[in-house]
């Protein structure tokens, strides 16, 4: 029989078979071994993407970003943080009831694009009535997947099951935009 022997410390394992000797990185997970009836077995493993839930959640905030800006487009933050104060306008010069400073906001606009302050009016109450809608789903979706992300206990490998679910959902919820 061959002797074996399992050294270990805080941050390496080593594995002796005879003569052979492994080196398992125990950060890092690349090789598991498996001691047989005297035969080691070495078998790559990928280690999992994402080390814990926080990692997980931080990837997920990332391609939502992404996945949002394929909807919007690239637009800049500040024009995007006004967009609740754009609508609020487009409705009150819809309605008649427009304050100096909501006409202003529009007349900035619409002087540059060539619009009417109405027409640029009724396109921001359309695109916001629509945004607010796509905002809803892209909240639920995130909110749904970091639920799921935080009740993984112990098997690192759901984290990536679980995102790329949520990716499939995204899809779908894309796809049922342009019905």
């Amino acid at each position: 029989m061959v002797e074996t022997a399992i050294y270990s410390n805080q941050e390496h394992t080593q594995i002796r078979l005879g003569e052979l000797l492994i080196p398992v990185d125990m950060h890092n997970r690349d090789y598991c071994a498996l001691i047989e009836e005297e035969v080691l077995i070495v078998d790559y493993v990928s280690p999992p993407e994402f080390v814990d839930a926080n990692a997980a959640i931080y990837a997920m905030v990332q391609w939502i970003d992404e996945f949002t800006v394929s909807i919007t487009g690239e637009i800049p933050i500040g024009e995007k943080l006004a967009w609740s104060n754009k609508e609020a306008a487009a409705i009150a010069t819809i309605e008649g009831i427009a304050t100096t400073q909501q006409t202003d906001m529009l007349q900035s606009e619409a002087v540059l694009t060539g619009e009417e302050v109405l027409d640029l009016a009724t396109t921001i109450k359309a695109k916001a009535s629509a945004y607010r809608h796509i905002a809803g789903m892209i909240s639920g979706l995130r909110r749904k997947t970091e639920a799921a992300l935080l009740a993984v206990t112990d098997d690192a490998y759901q984290y990536e099951v679980i995102l790329a679910a949520a990716k499939v959902e995204a899809g779908a919820m894309i796809a049922g935009l342009s019905e």
